[in-house]
């Protein structure tokens, strides 16, 4: 390989790790909140990546038009993934699509919206919905004769989840919505 080659693959490397960067917001493997606060992070990462691309691609259209030389697709490749990417996993990043659900019970609340989800692998998904910000704890369940019962993974935010389901048994079925998925 020649001085050019590798000044261009050094460009795109540079480009692909400043586009990688915002997704580290979108995998969780415990308990998290995703508000607005997050959203502003992957919105400097995003422009941290646009700078460098658009000084790469004018320079790239002054080198076609001054020196006549053929056109770069990787660049615009690497924008066109990154920004289809960034899309898709900010409209899908609070949901579990490798998922099924087995039951999902809504609780309206005056500030915020409680929603317990059940997965088939018997993972379950607790979320307090907020205007903000909303908070997702993840744990285990298991179900014996009528009940259910959630191991939380996080043991420290247990007590603030079992108020949303053992203080209103007597009026669970009359406070909530339960949904066959």
């Amino acid at each position: 390989m020649n001085e050019k080659n590798n000044r261009y693959y050094i460009r795109y490397i540079f480009l692909i790790i400043l586009a990688v960067l915002p997704y580290y917001k979108f995998f969780h493997d415990d308990d998290y909140c995703f508000g607005d606060a997050d959203l502003v992070v992957i919105g400097i990462y995003f422009v941290v990546f646009l700078i460098p691309f658009l000084v790469i691609f004018f320079y790239n259209l002054y080198k076609v038009s001054i020196k006549k030389e053929s056109i770069n697709i990787v660049l615009v490749i690497i924008f066109i993934s990154n920004v289809s990417a960034l899309y898709i996993a900010l409209k899908y990043h609070n949901e579990n699509v490798f998922k099924t659900k087995v039951h999902e019970v809504v609780q309206d609340e005056q500030d915020y919206v409680l929603e317990l989800c059940l997965f088939d692998d018997s993972t379950f998904e607790y979320r307090k919905i907020s205007d903000k910000i909303s908070c997702y704890f993840i744990g285990n369940y298991t179900v014996k004769n009528d009940s259910i019962y959630l191991a939380f993974f996080n043991e420290n935010t247990k007590s603030l989840k079992e108020r949303f389901l053992y203080q209103k048994k007597d009026t669970l079925k009359s406070t909530i919505k339960i949904k066959s998925k």
